[in-house]
């Protein structure tokens, strides 16, 4: 081994010392680059969810009146009391729009209305039958006079916000009731006693206990964590994928054009499918603790759900790194693109700020009202317009991929 001449030092010397005078400022710079890049990022994702609770009232809950008597007089007071943003909006229908409680269950599990709440009929009676016969334990103890429905699928962080604002709604109708109409309507003097008025009291406080009923069947932990972690998974599985792809197999191979193309159109179809029966396995692999309780059908269709999704959003993926070439264009592309999809399926429209109301326009929205047209076993709108989403983006994703591989003979 030769030793190094001192004229060989010295221009190791210098370069390490150009070295230092440059590296600093680009790394600095390359740093700062990175770092906007994952704040633009983050402030996506915060965005949607911001003061979310003073939005509320865009969020419509139906109110049917079966009673027609002072219970269902109580429940407008009532609500009269309690509107304001950070409450949902009651939307009053007849009986002549819903007919049966089973129209208002279904209504709510499709998701057009958040959630219901309703007097069963001849309520009223039942209740004064019970204020004559307060020492009568089995009176109107037969049915709930008063019942809310609201949907632990749908957004499951909204939907138990809709589950609080009914249940405090429910019992301040029963507790107004028993103050402001049984026992102001008790006779004054030495004509009761104090076991009576308490008897009285206690009997319509308990017939007036609401019945809380959920209108789908499915876990709400369980499924929120399934479906957020899906739109996040779908985009970095994606990305992951198409990186070890094109190192390992297509650039040692050197093949180009057509042949490229449909290359990558078929490991993209099998990858696509082996995700999304991933994404849809993991919740029945820990099935009783935080998966879904729900059967093969739904297994099946939240496969072929995620499976659409996920050669979409590849499709998009393989158009992104053809046409953004070097990584300070393709990563921040990247980035930005899967903090869209997953946060399109944060926040309902409803309740979004103004510049995500166009949220339903990506294939992680897509994808995610089709999950919850799964778990419900009933779609809204939203999910008519789901193929159309889907199908536009994985025909620019495909064509912008196929364009650049073959007639501009572009690297992934």
């Amino acid at each position: 081994m030769s030793v190094p001449t001192i004229i060989q030092l010295r221009a190791w010397t210098d370069q390490a010392r150009c070295a230092l005078q440059k590296t600093p400022s680009r790394v600095a710079l390359l740093g700062l680059y990175v770092a906007f890049i994952i704040f633009l990022k983050s402030l996506y994702l915060w965005a949607p969810q911001y003061d979310l609770e003073w939005r509320l009232n865009n969020l419509q809950v139906l109110v049917v009146d079966y009673d027609g008597g002072l219970l269902g007089l109580q429940l407008n007071t009532t609500y009269q009391t309690l509107s304001g943003p950070t409450f949902p909006h009651f939307t009053f229908s007849t009986q002549h729009d819903f007919e049966t409680e089973d129209e208002i269950f279904h209504a709510v599990k499709r998701q057009s209305y958040w959630g219901a709440i309703y007097t069963r009929p001849n309520a009223s009676s039942r209740i004064a039958a019970t204020t004559n016969e307060p020492f009568n334990v089995e009176q109107g103890l037969g049915e709930a006079n008063l019942v809310y429905v609201w949907n632990e699928a749908n957004y499951p962080t909204v939907g138990s916000w809709i589950r609080n604002s009914l249940k405090q709604a429910s019992e301040d109708i029963r507790l107004n009731f028993v103050l402001s109409r049984t026992f102001a309507a008790l006779p004054v003097g030495d004509d009761i006693s104090t076991q009576t008025v308490q008897a009285t009291l206690g009997a319509v406080s308990n017939v007036l206990q609401p019945l809380e009923m959920t209108a789908c069947a499915g876990k709400a932990l369980g499924q929120a964590a399934f479906n957020h972690l899906a739109m996040i998974a779908l985009s970095t599985g994606s990305e992951a994928f198409l990186q070890i792809f094109a190192r390992t197999i297509v650039r040692s191979s050197k093949i180009r054009g057509h042949v490229k193309f449909r290359l990558y159109c078929v490991a993209g179809t099998f990858f696509s499918c082996f995700l999304g029966l991933a994404m849809t396995a993991s919740p029945w692999v820990v099935r009783g603790r935080a998966g879904s309780n729900l059967g093969g059908r739904e297994f099946f269709l939240s496969w072929m759900a995620l499976w659409a999704g996920s050669i979409t959003i590849y499709a998009v993926s393989c158009a992104l790194r053809t046409w953004a070439q070097g990584p300070l264009s393709t990563k921040p592309l990247t980035m930005i693109w899967m903090a869209m999809n997953a946060a399109s399926a944060f926040v309902p429209i409803e309740i979004s700020p103004t510049i995500f109301r166009c949220n339903w326009i990506l294939p992680g929205h897509a994808v995610y009202r089709l999950l919850v047209t799964v778990w419900c076993r009933a779609g809204t709108w939203e999910t008519a317009i789901v193929v159309p989403v889907l199908a536009f983006w994985f025909g620019l994703g495909t064509f912008c991929t196929w364009w650049g591989m073959t007639k501009g003979e572009k690297e992934v």
